[in-house]
Order: C-alpha cells, then structure tokens, then sequence
C-alpha cells in the first residue's frame, strides 16, 4: 500500500473503491469520523445503495452514446478535424458500433440484441469470429495504425486502393467476391453492404457467422508467407481478375 503525503489517499482496493463511490455520487469517505476504532465501525456497519450505485455508473457509460456525431457515417467522421469529433477512443469505434453493427448499450439486451446470437446454436469458432468482427478487433489495416495515416492504411489484397475496414472486408473487397457469391449467391441484398449483413445477423445469425468465418478465414491464408491466392483453399478462376492482387509479404 503506498500513501501519498500530500493527500492523505492510498492506492489500497478500499480507497480506490471509496473514490469510485465518490465520482457516482455517494462519497461514504466524507462523512467517516477521524478516530480509527470509529471509523472501523462506521465502515463495518455501512450499507451499500448498490441499485443507486450501479444505475449511476450506467448513466455514466451511456451518456457519451447521445452525443449526435456517432450518427455521421463512420468513413465521414474521420474525415473530420478532431474538434469535430466525439472525444476519447469512444469516438470512431462507437460510430462503427451504431452505423455499421447495429450495436448500442441500449439494443445490446433488446429484441434485436447480441443475445440472438446466444440463442442459436452457432458453431464455437463461427460465434467468436462473428462477436470479434462486431466488436471490430479484426487486426485489419484500419486497426494497425503504426503512425500511419488513416488513408495509407489500404487493402493489401485487392487493387482498389480503399482503407481495410470492416465495410470493406464484409462486402466490397474483390478478394472475397467468391464467398459472397457462396453464401449470398441466392440472396445478394443480404450482403450488398455491412449494414444489411449486420440485419441479416439478428435473423439469420448462424449464416453470417459462417460467412464471416470463412472470410476471415481466407484473409489469414492469403497473408501468410507464400499464401497468396492461387494457394488458397478457396481459389476460384474470377481471382485472377484485375481487382485482385496475389499478395507479397513485406513488413510494413
């Protein structure tokens, strides 16, 4: 336990967990007596409010949710001069959350809610990469910022110069085309952007697993040493066609 002189606080779990209390609200500390065999009383014997407490912190994690900018299409915000934008990481992400995976605090237990995805069986492997990709931790080009400005953060396996970001990925990369036309051959307009494709997920959760899976699935093969596409698994004779590439391993 270390005690700073000049405040009097530790850095203890039970101090951390006063000031805690203090930033909701209820600050227990202040009205603690200074004498110890008092204050070990007036501690023991103190009731905790939890459903005042923790409808506090919800209001505290909810609120930066309101703010109107996370409405702009998540490839406009960007654009923006950073005054212009929601402050804190909460930013670009949240607005990837709402715009593009229909996610929210508030949709998070609704009807349309990530519990669908719970409901249905849905192979292991399949669920994570799906929840993985909606939370977008993907370790796409978008994500791997090495100082790089946002627009040099481009696809490396397709030729249409375009930043690898999750819309891409899901339904626009020509390296992909012959799993779209696998899985939403029949049904084009489940796919035609990332936001129908996140609809299609509250119906069809288990589909857009797998697709999503396979996708990721192909990237990874196609990035490895050697991979390319003519090596891949899922080679098919459009991927020669002049949106896509075979990719050459560089660090970057």
């Amino acid at each position: 336990m270390h005690l700073d002189p000049a405040s009097g606080h530790t850095d203890c779990w039970a101090a951390q967990m006063l000031r805690l209390f203090s930033n909701l609200g209820s600050d227990y500390a202040a009205h603690a007596p200074a004498a110890l065999e008092e204050k070990i009383t007036y501690y023991s014997n103190l009731h905790l409010p939890v459903r005042q407490l923790v409808s506090a912190l919800q209001a505290r994690y909810d609120s930066p949710w309101a703010d109107e900018r996370l409405r702009e299409d998540p490839r406009t915000l960007v654009s923006l001069p950073t005054s212009g934008r929601p402050a804190g990481a909460l930013g670009v992400k949240a607005c990837r959350y709402l715009n593009w995976m229909g996610i929210s605090r508030g949709h998070r237990m609704g009807k349309h809610g990530m519990h669908v995805h719970c409901g249905t069986y849905i192979n292991a492997a399949h669920h994570q990469c799906m929840l993985r990709f909606r939370l977008c931790v993907w370790p796409l080009e978008v994500s791997r910022n090495g100082q790089r400005p946002r627009a040099a953060r481009v696809c490396r396996l397709c030729n249409a110069n375009a930043v690898e970001d999750e819309a891409h990925v899901a339904s626009e990369c020509m390296a992909y085309s012959a799993l779209r036309e696998k899985h939403w051959g029949q049904n084009p307009e489940d796919c035609m952007d990332i936001a129908a494709l996140m609809q299609h997920a509250h119906d069809d959760p288990r589909a857009v697993a797998h697709y999503l899976f396979d996708v990721h699935s192909h990237r990874t093969r196609l990035l490895q040493p050697g991979g390319g596409l003519k090596s891949s698994s899922h080679s098919h004779k459009d991927h020669k066609c002049s949106g896509v590439r075979k990719v050459r391993m560089t660090r970057r």
